[in-house]
């Protein structure tokens, strides 16, 4: 698949996949979420050149995830739609972490331009991330609180780690 066409794809199947989730939780359909993760990582791995390196790379990534989302739990600065069979222990739902292994398809595709640049990294993380949670906010996935700009804060600074460690790995 020629370069251009591969980055294209990979932002449509990325963004589907997003809404895939969010929509899914919020209208009960959890699982529409799952499966589009599921079918984006697996049709990834179909166009991979080294697909076990790919394999872990989601699944770090998905661990990461899982981490960094608990700690946003913890502090109680998210909620998430669909999380009250993990609320209990303060884990994120399992369509929140499908979004985080759909997540690790763009990094050695469309954002493979990352790698050997880790302060444009830290800045993209700080900027988009808060922008795709706050969009989760208003479509009514997850729940910014007690203060939206103190857990954007938060998530800007998550991002702006999590986006030059996954650009390294």
């Amino acid at each position: 698949m020629e370069l251009r066409v591969h980055i294209l794809f990979n932002i449509i199947a990325f963004k589907l996949t997003w809404t895939a989730c969010v929509y899914g939780a919020v209208n009960g359909w959890p699982l529409a979420g799952l499966l589009a993760a599921a079918a984006i990582v697996a049709i990834h791995l179909g166009f991979a050149n080294t697909p076990a390196k790919e394999l872990q790379l989601v699944a770090i990534c998905g661990l990461l995830g899982a981490a960094f989302e608990t700690a946003l739990i913890q502090t109680g600065l998210v909620s998430y739609t669909g999380q009250l069979a993990f609320a209990g222990i303060g884990l994120p739902p399992p369509w929140l972490l499908a979004m985080w292994f759909g997540f690790a398809t763009l990094l050695n595709v469309s954002f493979r331009f990352l790698h050997t640049r880790p302060i444009i990294s830290v800045l993209l993380g700080a900027a988009v991330g808060p922008l795709t949670y706050w969009g989760g906010d208003n479509l009514g996935g997850i729940s910014l609180t007690p203060d939206r700009t103190t857990a954007l804060i938060a998530v800007a600074v998550m991002w702006s780690v999590a986006m030059p460690v996954l650009s390294e790995l």
